[in-house]
């Protein structure tokens, strides 16, 4: 057979190349070989994938390889009813004809076929050649699908796909039933979702301390979440809102650290009560001393707002009076936007006066020069 073709062509010592690993390495998910009259037509039988509507199905189809393969990519179709690629038509995927833009000449028909297994469960999508049957239908062909091989061609090729079927066919397990693998599916998927919560960390729980009863005991904290965050943003408002004015600045800022500090000391007490919580066995006096303590922190946070409003109320009304009364403060009023714009209007109109006085005057002295040159010749011809 390979006598028949060039052997320096790549081409071709890329296809025996993959027949000799194919025949070396075997796979129990599919087998494929060429025809033995044409080295760029290939036939192939894969397995249905495990877990889903395909599985148990015996699935014959055909490759052409071009010319210039493996630098593009070939063209599959199936020859047997899968329910989701039409018989006989070349099927649009990634690795196909239709796509050569990504195809990769590393790849080999191998790797070619098992992407085509994985295939098949994913969803149609519009795609050519794509058909999308429900899982009852493509069960039913499947099922099939083992009964007899697909009738394609001439006497060669059909013993090629014969032969395929019958190597594939043998020591492949049975088409399961569709409510079993559903269910087994359903299984699996609660399995690997029961195994992902127990591995992820327990969600946070919204915690607040009761100071009130005394007993530090545990309560809903969507509220004083809330209040806290109110408090974090009047605090950075009021601070931020200020301008660079020197000690209020700097009360300010000191604050708003208190604000900042309290709120993250209470959230630590939280932590601390949630712990005492769960683990009963510290008795009512450790709570008892958590609930004064975050009594305290939220009285320094109420103490540490409240100066911050009093200082943020004073810098506005110093800032009030200097608006009012700048000359008292020994700076400078601000220009008004009327007197800017007057003091630009006299600088443009200065700039131009000066432009024509310099234009008339070398007007002026061109005109003498001109003047002075006729004068000079008529002096001439009259002696002359």
């Amino acid at each position: 057979m390979a006598g028949q073709y060039n052997l320096k062509s790549p081409g071709v010592k890329r296809i025996l190349q993959e027949m000799k690993e194919m025949q070396r390495t075997e796979s129990s998910e599919f087998v494929a070989e060429a025809l033995g009259s044409d080295l760029f037509e290939w036939h192939f039988a894969i397995r249905g994938p495990a877990d889903t509507e395909f599985e148990g199905g015996i699935y014959c189809g055909r490759i052409v390889l071009p010319a210039e393969y493996p630098f593009k990519p070939p063209a599959f179709m199936f020859l047997t009813p899968t329910g989701r690629f039409e018989v006989g038509t070349k099927i649009c995927l990634s690795i196909s004809q239709h796509h050569p833009e990504h195809w990769q000449p590393s790849w080999s028909i191998r790797l070619a076929l098992t992407a085509l297994i994985a295939f098949m469960p994913s969803k149609a999508e519009g795609a050519l050649g794509s058909l999308d049957y429900t899982k009852e239908e493509r069960r039913a062909l499947a099922i099939k699908s083992r009964s007899t091989p697909p009738m394609y061609g001439s006497p060669e090729r059909q013993e090629v796909i014969d032969r395929l079927h019958a190597a594939l066919l043998e020591g492949a397990p049975p088409v399961p039933d569709l409510v079993k693998a559903s269910s087994k599916g359903r299984s699996l998927q609660e399995a690997e979702e029961a195994k992902g919560e127990s591995a992820a960390p327990p969600a946070a729980r919204p915690l607040a301390l009761c100071a009130e009863d005394g007993r530090g005991r545990i309560a809903n904290g969507d509220e004083e979440h809330a209040r806290r965050k109110e408090i974090e943003t009047r605090s950075t408002r009021e601070s931020g809102g200020q301008g660079p004015s020197g000690r209020g600045a700097g009360q300010n800022g000191e604050s708003q650290a208190t604000v900042s500090n309290g709120v993250k000391r209470g959230i630590e007490i939280e932590e601390e009560v949630f712990e005492g919580h769960e683990g009963e066995s510290s008795g009512n006096e450790r709570s008892s001393s958590i609930a004064e303590e975050a009594a305290k922190v939220q009285e320094g946070i109420s103490n540490a707002v409240d100066r911050a409003s009093t200082m943020s109320a004073e810098e506005g009304a110093r800032k009030r009076a200097l608006q009012k009364h700048p000359l008292e403060s020994g700076v400078p009023p601000a220009p008004t936007s009327s007197a800017v714009r007057s003091h630009v209007a006299t600088s443009q109109k200065r700039r131009s006066s000066s432009l024509e006085d310099r234009a008339l005057t070398i007007l002026a002295a061109v005109l003498a020069a001109c003047i002075a040159c006729l004068l000079i010749r008529k002096i001439l011809r009259y002696f002359l």
